[in-house]
């Protein structure tokens, strides 16, 4: 069982101390890590009022002294794992026992123009912790993307990013020693308004695959095996030049499928097919006859596509706007590619009333194991808000959720699956609104899919407007994060976040800096619209060894 305890500092401590006095040590394991402030402390074993054997400053953080009353938390949800063997009837006993790490989340992030660093704070069960760096890129950029995504059976992570230069690099997290490698020029494009680029692991394989326009009509892609990249290889896609890049991998634990579906310059749609399990230089499948078009949107300048898997079934829904009112393309995949279809949001039977044409789309999956569960959700041109759910089969339950999100140069919204035991099925929806006429409230305004219908409206008001928003969940603690990227309009104009844990259904407070003052994510300023992707949230997927012992009993 994984658990996080907290009780007070019993006496102050030096930067050196090895035992740390509290009140209580009960509800911590019986070795492990523990958090005072931003430092991370591993210890060795503990007495009802102490810890002993203290390593300081581990994880990447800070040896310092703490006083009296400080915070001593668990460092992460954590638990003890106790193997026991015998031999010979029981005669001889080996005890060995694991301190692990319920694996947490992390908040990239980029702050005013020129800056060049990509910022970043990790969750542990808890809170966010203290602001890290990672690697810069070009001296004098503005980063405009951010992209990062997690391994599975390592303790790593891609960072992907794309710059006002032109520039998209990449850099690799190493969660052992808490460091980024340096970073790795792909490529240097004249489109940097829009993500060419996206980054997934092969579930099976645990590759990771990044693909990246390079300023031709075809794209290239290269592969992160743990030690070293691949040499690059090009996939031929056809006219136009891959303004938006998204990916999605197969979840099914046998397969390393990955999906890629494209926006081109010329608004042309198209996608191919990693098949997995290839070695570099294996060639992506083309995905819809010789040709491989699949039609076009009406204004390539929006990411109005996106792509997800159903997770019990292992089949792909691809999903885009096709330029008429109220309409979305889609098509599946499951070893056959189904014809093109249309989901209407300005027919019967759903009960929206899509007057324009797609924008900005997201669609998740449900990851709850049986369920085939999508979620839809565009913001067209006339600054609409639709959602559309799709129960494994059809498309069913379609909503109008606002009139006026905050503009139309950015993604004023998101969608996310819970993933907690509790609330299984539901989903979140958050978005930014402006004010506007009958007194309607700007703030950031959210709803609950409980299953079956969306819940009513809970505004947090706030005189600050949300250009962006970014939401995650943590697919083992069921924790769920939004990240808000405000206007740079607003009377302040900050990055901030909101929370809820637990499966309980309450968000926290949106942090602010009358409220927390060390905390909003980044207190200001934020960068002019369009904001592009300038903040992003992932869930670390790898339970770290905080440390072992063996046991002679």
């Amino acid at each position: 069982t994984f658990n996080i305890a907290s009780v007070a500092l019993g006496a102050n401590i030096t930067a050196t101390d090895t035992v740390i006095a509290v009140a209580s040590t009960a509800g911590f394991a019986s070795h492990g890590r523990i958090r005072i402030e931003n430092e991370d402390i591993d210890y060795a074993a503990l007495t009802a009022t102490t810890f002993t054997g203290a390593r300081r400053g581990v994880a990447g953080s800070t040896a310092a002294a703490h006083n009296t009353g400080a915070a001593v938390n668990s460092a992460q949800d954590e638990c003890v794992i106790r193997s026991t063997g015998t031999v010979t009837a029981g005669n001889a006993k080996r005890v060995v026992e694991k301190g692990l790490q319920n694996p947490g989340a992390m908040m990239v992030y980029a702050k005013t123009a020129g800056n060049n660093i990509p910022y970043f704070r990790r969750w542990d069960g808890t809170r966010w912790g203290s602001e890290r760096q990672a690697t810069p890129v070009g001296a004098g950029n503005t980063i405009q993307y951010l992209v990062l995504k997690f391994a599975r059976t390592r303790n790593e992570a891609i960072l992907g990013t794309l710059d006002d230069n032109g520039d998209i690099q990449v850099q690799v997290w190493n969660g052992n020693t808490q460091t980024w490698s340096a970073t790795t020029l792909l490529a240097n494009i004249g489109d940097f308004d829009f993500r060419g680029f996206d980054i997934e692991y092969e579930t099976s394989g645990d590759r990771a695959v990044v693909v990246y326009n390079d300023d031709t009509g075809s794209p290239n892609y290269r592969i992160w095996d743990g030690t070293a990249w691949s040499i690059e290889t090009n996939i031929p896609l056809g006219g136009g030049i891959p303004y938006w890049i998204e990916l999605a991998p197969n979840p099914l634990p046998t397969s390393s499928e990955i999906v890629m579906l494209t926006l081109k310059s010329n608004r042309n749609v198209r996608a191919r097919r990693w098949p997995g399990g290839g070695t570099p230089g294996t060639a992506w499948a083309v995905m819809g006859g010789a040709g491989g078009s699949w039609g076009s949107v009406d204004d390539e300048t929006r990411k109005g596509i996106d792509v997800a898997y159903e997770r019990t079934s292992g089949r792909a829904m691809f999903i885009w706007g096709n330029g008429n009112n109220g309409e979305q393309n889609f098509r599946t995949w499951n070893g056959v590619l189904s014809g093109i279809s249309t989901l209407d949001l300005n027919s019967p039977p759903t009960d929206a009333n899509m007057a324009g044409i797609a924008n900005w789309v997201r669609l998740v999956p449900n990851p709850a194991f049986g369920s085939n569960q999508l979620m839809y959700g565009v913001q067209d041109d006339n600054r609409d808000l639709f959602t559309a759910f799709w129960n494994g089969a059809a498309w069913g339950s379609a909503a109008q959720h606002d009139d006026r999100t905050e503009d139309l140069r950015d993604r004023n919204f998101d969608l996310v699956f819970e993933t907690h035991p509790s609330t299984v099925g539901r989903a979140w929806l958050v978005w930014g609104r402006r004010g506007g006429p009958g007194g309607a409230a700007a703030g950031v305004r959210r709803r609950q899919w409980n299953g079956a219908a969306w819940t009513p409206l809970t505004l947090t008001p706030t005189s600050n407007r949300t250009a962006l928003v970014q939401l995650a969940t943590q697919p083992y603690t069921g924790a769920v994060f939004a990240a808000i990227y405000e206007d740079s309009v607003s009377p302040t104009d900050d990055i901030r976040e909101m929370h809820l844990t637990g499966g309980s259904g309450a968000w926290s407070a949106l942090s602010s800096p009358s409220t927390v003052p060390t905390d909003p994510v980044w207190a200001g300023l934020t960068v002019g619209n369009p904001v592009m992707e300038r903040v992003f949230v992932a869930p670390e997927r790898y339970s770290p060894t905080v440390d072992w012992r063996e046991i002679f009993p």
